[in-house]
């Protein structure tokens, strides 16, 4: 990580920019691929250090600029590709290892549903990367049945996680809904158009039943 100072209205505030993709956390990353257009280098310098976009574009400090580039040229010169990362074993979470499942298909229909219906809102796959570690693992976490607010309490600590020791796991584990595509999202609409017209019909059933006769 690279120490580097910056002015701002509140006095010079020292932060710290990774120099590797080691050093970029999984939450870095998810803003990369969404926030980022490859070419802003305000934007990614933003992204990686914390500080407001303005205050950058605004700055005059020209020493910081060139420790910015320096820091950030691992972007464009380091070429990874995640997605040939191999899948690890087991999974280091929150001082505890958690064997990885070769087969994901034993998962409840609780967990894929919240998967669906996080895709519905995302702009692309790479941002579920913490979610779905989160949930797909969360049971073997805590050994009972699964919990979606524990599993986003788990998301916290993995959004912290370095980028390399995530992105494969995630993948793997997005697969099987990357393959069927966003369609999938489409059932699932109108499975809760279903169950609202249905609630809404028993609702209306209720009241009717307690409306005193004449």
């Amino acid at each position: 990580m690279r120490q580097v100072f910056i002015n701002t209205d509140k006095g010079r505030r020292e932060v710290f920019i990774p120099e590797r993709w080691e050093e970029v956390t999984t939450a870095q990353y998810i803003k990369l691929s969404s926030e980022w257009d490859g070419k802003d280098l305000i934007r990614l310098f933003s992204i990686l250090t914390g500080i407001p976009y303005r205050v950058i574009f605004d700055s005059h400090d020209y020493a910081l600029e060139q420790n910015l580039i320096y820091a950030t040229a691992f972007i464009f010169e380091e070429k990874i590709d995640f997605k040939s990362l191999p899948v690890p074993e087991t999974f280091h979470v929150k001082g505890k290892e958690v064997k990885v499942p070769k087969d994901i298909k034993g998962l409840s229909i609780g967990q894929n549903i919240h998967i669906i219906s996080e895709l519905q809102n995302a702009q692309v796959y790479d941002q579920l990367i913490a979610l779905a570690i989160a949930i797909y693992l969360e049971p073997l976490y805590t050994g009972q049945d699964f919990n979606y607010e524990h599993a986003k309490e788990l998301e916290q600590d993995i959004l912290l996680m370095p980028i390399t020791k995530t992105y494969s796991l995630g993948f793997f584990l997005l697969k099987p809904v990357m393959r069927s595509g966003r369609s999938s999202m489409m059932p699932l609409n109108r499975i809760r158009i279903l169950l609202q017209n249905i609630f809404m019909r028993s609702v209306k059933d209720r009241r009717s039943q307690l409306e005193p006769s004449y």
